[in-house]
């Protein structure tokens, strides 16, 4: 009868053992580098063309079980807009920002290479703005209101409402939502990983109080290749 007890426990331990065994958690470090394709969504008369920034931070990675992890990062990110007027006139304005993502990460492996699916948020803090003037004098995106909705006009002209060239955005920290794919490489304690990602903040950048701008949110696509070591 001991016999038997002992070979049972003696099992049951070695099943514990190689099911805890079976996946070692992992943890990695690393940078990250690359391009943001960006711009402002405006309801308003504002016409935006896309535009092309930077951005590179910090990365780290836990792998706490099979095919399921989390990655946060550090980042400055390089966001803003470009708008369409007539030659030679032209507008630009490029933001600055520290950028902390908190990411649920799902890995579906195959062999040395993974396949990637992002599920997050962030937060951001604005550190330094650009402007690039070249308009018009008394120039006013906003002159023709036919396209606001009269609840907010009021019947008001708004031809002559102060606009936005010259003046910092009203909102100097954000947050929003992200989603990316990306695949990845492995080698015995290091990650390569390649990765888009989708960035939609859920604040406006300026204030619909002082402008007849009554949405103007940053959305922008960045494709980075990142660096991870570690295990």
């Amino acid at each position: 009868m001991k016999i038997y007890l002992t070979v049972i426990i003696a099992s049951i331990y070695n099943i514990t053992a190689h099911t805890q065994n079976e996946f070692k958690k992992e943890s990695y470090w690393g940078i990250k580098s690359g391009i943001n394709i960006h711009q402002v969504a405006f309801d308003a008369n504002i016409n935006t063309k896309i535009d092309i920034g930077y951005t590179s931070g910090f990365v780290f990675k836990y792998i706490e079980e099979k095919g399921h992890g989390i990655q946060l990062e550090l980042n400055l990110q390089q966001v803003g807009w470009s708008e369409k007027i007539s030659q030679p006139y032209s507008y630009t304005r490029h933001s600055s920002y520290i950028q902390v993502p908190i990411m649920t990460q799902f890995i579906f492996d195959e062999g040395n290479k993974s396949y990637l699916l992002h599920l997050g948020i962030y937060g951001s803090a604005l550190i330094k703005e650009k402007e690039k003037i070249n308009l018009p004098i008394d120039y006013n995106p906003l002159k023709d209101s036919r396209d606001l909705p009269s609840w907010f006009t009021n019947g008001k002209d708004i031809v002559n409402k102060n606009v936005y060239y010259g003046q910092s955005v009203d909102k100097i920290t954000e947050y929003g939502i992200c989603a990316g794919l990306g695949i990845s490489w492995h080698t015995r304690n290091a990650i390569l990983q390649l990765e888009i990602r989708y960035n939609q903040s859920l604040c406006n950048v300026f204030d619909p109080k002082k402008y007849a701008i009554y949405s103007s949110k940053s959305q922008f696509m960045e494709i980075t290749l990142v660096y991870l070591i570690g295990k």
